[in-house]
């Protein structure tokens, strides 16, 4: 398998909660990025709006690479 392009590649931003032995559970798919700078960017973004009770509730966003069928035309579902 060819190594994935870090500046091409489709990347979701997850936000998931951490139970108490440390395990993540994913929430949802907030975002579909394009590279990992971006994808950076938005969890970057998305972990400054979390509430005091949401941080307290272990919930936190994170980046992961997708395929990129995944990536094109994502809509956030609302």
């Amino acid at each position: 398998m060819a190594g994935r392009n870090p500046k091409t590649s489709y990347c979701e931003v997850r936000k998931v909660q951490f139970d108490a032995t440390g395990s993540p559970k994913t929430i949802g798919v907030v975002a579909v990025v394009r590279g990992e700078e971006s994808a950076v960017t938005a969890v970057e973004h998305f972990e400054r709006r979390l509430t005091e009770e949401e941080k307290k509730a272990g919930i936190s966003y994170y980046w992961a690479y997708t395929s990129r069928r995944i990536g094109r035309g994502w809509r956030p579902s609302s």
